[in-house]
């Protein structure tokens, strides 16, 4: 089973914006020391959206390589073409990712039928582990707990789900029907101040862009809850909330968390690809002064 603290991976580019795996493969080391218990690659904030299909395959198969099964590593396979999305699918599992992570069809409004043989086609068309990407503020397209244990019922393979939602309810609705039917599929929030949240009501973990910039911090949160350390489980949790203010500097998230980790000297470019611009002076300084609050 999936557990833990699961990081969605910033991609970084170089100075022409091309992927710059040297880059990639310190912060890789850096998380994986920190302790998590997987890296995802290609994600929201690893702006999937932005790489070609080639540059897809080629990453999928350069994070296998390098992670070297130091940590389970996850890839985002998701596409508004199914076909695309099988095909990607298919590659990843062998290259020997350990799971793929399929976001909901995204842009037009879908029904939960619609989405039920969207993943059903998916599901039978491999073995591979599946995680589910529900992030209705982005897709348009909210997944249902009801749709998620009709799937669950039918395919093993289908093993968690991403739950990048503000609805506490909902990822309540989500652990409460699915692990009743299927007590090894996993339940991970997107957002990391929900982190505490979903592991009391009997999650999975967490799966937050933050975990990118303080591991350390939703590592030791995470440990404190499997052994009962509430004291240290509000300190680290205080530290989470303070880090959430990252996000309030600009809808795109991973131009903040990029900027954050070149004022820490992790990475020096924090460039994203287009259309995203560039943080002012003052973002840039307010962003220092939420690091140092940390």
């Amino acid at each position: 089973m999936f557990k833990g603290v699961i990081v969605p991976m910033l991609t970084l580019f170089d100075d022409d914006k091309k992927i710059d795996y040297s880059a990639n493969e310190a912060q890789m080391n850096r998380l994986i020391e920190s302790g998590v218990n997987g890296l995802f690659y290609m994600g929201t904030t690893g702006e999937f959206m932005h790489l070609s299909m080639e540059e897809r395959k080629q990453f999928i198969k350069w994070a296998v390589d390098t992670a070297d099964n130091r940590v389970k590593i996850l890839v985002g396979t998701g596409s508004t073409n199914i076909n695309e999305t099988v095909m990607l699918t298919e590659y990843a599992q062998s290259q020997g990712a350990d799971a793929a992570v399929i976001v909901t069809p995204y842009y037009l409004r879908l029904t939960q039928e619609e989405l039920f043989h969207y993943y059903r086609k998916i599901l039978k068309h491999t073995s591979m582990p599946i995680f589910i990407y529900n992030y209705p503020e982005l897709t348009g397209n909210n997944i249902s707990p009801h749709t998620v244990s009709r799937l669950a019922m039918e395919y093993e393979n289908l093993v968690g789900i991403k739950e990048t939602i503000e609805s506490v309810s909902h990822i309540r609705k989500m652990i409460l029907e699915v692990k009743s039917i299927r007590p090894d599929f996993s339940v991970f929030c997107g957002n990391d101040d929900h982190t505490i949240n979903t592991l009391i009501m009997g999650g999975d973990g967490v799966i937050g862009a933050l975990a990118n910039v303080r591991p350390d911090v939703f590592v030791a949160l995470y440990n404190a809850f499997i052994s009962g350390d509430w004291e240290s489980i509000v300190s680290s949790n205080a530290k989470v909330l303070k880090l959430m203010r990252l996000y309030d500097f600009n809808p795109v998230s991973m131009i903040a968390l990029k900027k954050a980790l070149e004022l820490m000297n992790v990475c020096r470019n924090p460039k994203v690809r287009l259309p995203h611009l560039r943080l002012t002076e003052v973002e840039e300084r307010d962003i220092q002064s939420i690091l140092e609050d940390i």
